[in-house]
């Protein structure tokens, strides 16, 4: 039988632990890392902490406000959602996202009714040289369930890293997420300064091409039956198709495997074809990430078809499209 000093103790430290966590769940909510609330409301800059969890946090306070889609990887997070007219779209692109991601996230919003009018997918090249495409899918998509509540995450010290990490201007990668969840790059980010001597893809000279992967993209695009869709290859640096694709012997492959994303039927614009564009360092950090207002250019050509660089690639035969992207890579004069 626990005597009064035991009975005031136990109270004691209950209240002192109840204190550290509602300082812990303010803390959280106030600098919001995860996207529950309105976000960041100190500094009004949201990092990239785990796109995977936060943006469906973001999106499920208001689902049925959202009439269009957006699945890619980080290049196609810098596509401005609200550059898209006639619509209301939702990012959903995050850090390192693989084909077989999209594909679970697709299921997982149809699966809760959810039905989009426009579907817009970034096509990465990378999804077509490894055969882990599946990815990293998180335990509330592989079990269908909701994400974890607010009260879960928040009240752990995991999220409370991330805040303080929010709170000292600590972010993980060089982009952000404005007050509004708007996306943009650092203001000290410094600009692309291309690896000429080919250090870094020196050791991926022998990717193997996976050329049947397209069949995940027409999965994707065939998820929401009534919706239409709309493919897009996002801007890569020529020095980057040059030392990634054409060096290591992979071009062709490369080339192939955008052409066979356009047999699928819904239009595909290339924006990664060398350009005047592309070959700008001031408007990429990386070679592989561009700035907003060079993928406003692309919201233009998918609204419209405007186009300021890229092509569309439907109606191109292989061989037409082969030498268009081979000519382009010969003019950029690298």
């Amino acid at each position: 039988m626990l005597t009064l000093a035991s009975k005031q103790y136990m109270l004691f430290l209950s209240t002192i632990i109840g204190l550290i966590l509602y300082c812990v769940f303010i803390i959280n909510c106030t600098l919001d890392p995860l996207w529950y609330l309105k976000g960041n409301v100190v500094t009004h800059q949201n990092y990239v902490f785990n796109e995977r969890l936060s943006k469906m946090n973001r999106f499920l306070k208001n689902p049925h406000d959202y009439d269009c889609y957006i699945f890619g990887s980080s290049r196609t997070t810098l596509l401005d959602e609200s550059r898209i007219k006639g619509h209301t779209c939702f990012n959903f692109s995050f850090s390192g996202g693989l084909v077989g991601e999209f594909n679970s996230f697709a299921t997982y919003l149809k699966d809760r009714g959810y039905q989009p009018k426009l579907v817009i997918i970034g096509v990465d090249g990378f999804n077509f040289f490894t055969n882990d495409i599946k990815g990293t899918i998180p335990d509330y998509i592989a079990q269908k369930k909701s994400p974890p509540s607010i009260v879960q995450s928040y009240l752990s010290i995991d999220a409370l890293k991330l805040s303080l990490r929010t709170l000292a201007g600590q972010s993980p990668l060089p982009r952000y997420y404005k007050k509004d969840f708007s996306i943009d790059i650092l203001p000290d980010t410094q600009p692309y300064v291309p690896d000429i001597n080919n250090h870094k893809y020196n050791a991926q000279k022998n990717n193997v091409f996976f050329e049947g992967n397209y069949k995940w993209y027409e999965k994707l695009a065939n998820t929401f039956q009534d919706s239409e869709v709309v493919f897009y290859v996002p801007p890569i640096s020529p020095w980057l198709i040059i030392n990634k694709y054409k060096n290591n012997g992979t071009l062709d492959d490369y080339i192939h495997a955008i052409h066979s994303v356009s047999n699928i039927g819904p239009a595909l614009y290339d924006f990664s074809l060398p350009s005047y564009i592309t070959r700008d360092k001031s408007r990429t950090y990386d070679g592989s990430h561009y700035d907003v207002s060079t993928n406003n250019y692309i919201a233009d050509a998918i609204n419209a078809g405007e186009y300021n660089f890229g092509i569309k690639v439907n109606g191109l035969s292989y061989d037409t499209y082969h030498k268009l992207f081979l000519n382009a890579v010969s003019s950029s004069g690298i």
